[in-house]
């Protein structure tokens, strides 16, 4: 996943997705994406300090270009637990590390809200809002409107989720937990 950020001669991957969980630590510097289990079951983990180590590496080597859209579908990757000011985050960990901009959530959001959430950002984003920034506010508008449809072209088991609440009459959606933690930073 490193390896996917711009670095000397490479802009990187112009989109990175990465659905996980998040953990933040004390100090912030431990905070971390937690990729899975080894052989070991010992937890592999992408850490801030690790991303920042990239940065020191990437942008000071000759011929470093801006890197492209990192989305962490991942719980608390804007967030920290004691730096109330927030500036150090594994978003903005990216943002150091040659990310022309990200999105990431600020707390902890259900899976099944958070598919229907990253299908419909891509969804927008390689549609008709191509700024990351509108993609998400349009999503965001998606999940409150209790009238939506469901756009055409989703695979099969989103658009049958999102049609279930919307046949229910509940909209699990709307519920400021499901899609106001995620935000966009970047350009």
């Amino acid at each position: 996943m490193l390896a996917a950020l711009p670095h000397a001669g490479h802009p990187g991957a112009s989109l990175l997705h990465i659905g996980c969980h998040g953990e933040v630590e004390v100090p912030v510097l431990n905070s971390s994406l937690l990729l899975g289990a080894g052989k070991d079951g010992e937890k592999i983990r992408i850490e801030v300090r690790d991303i920042l180590q990239r940065a020191r590496q990437g942008r000071n080597a000759p011929g470093a270009a801006a890197g492209g859209l990192v989305v962490l579908a991942s719980c608390f990757s804007s967030a920290t637990e004691t730096d109330y000011d927030e500036a150090l985050t594994l978003i903005t960990a990216f943002l150091s590390a040659g990310a022309i901009g990200v999105v990431g959530a600020a707390w902890m959001v259900g899976e099944a809200e958070t598919a229907v959430f990253m299908t419909l950002f891509h969804h927008f984003l390689n549609g008709s809002r191509p700024s990351p920034a509108s993609a998400l506010r349009e999503t965001q508008l998606w999940m409150l409107d209790t009238a939506r449809d469901v756009p055409g072209g989703l695979p099969d088991a989103i658009r049958q989720e999102a049609a279930l609440a919307r046949e229910s009459g509940v909209n699990p959606y709307a519920s400021p937990e499901a899609w106001a933690g995620f935000s966009y930073q970047g350009r």
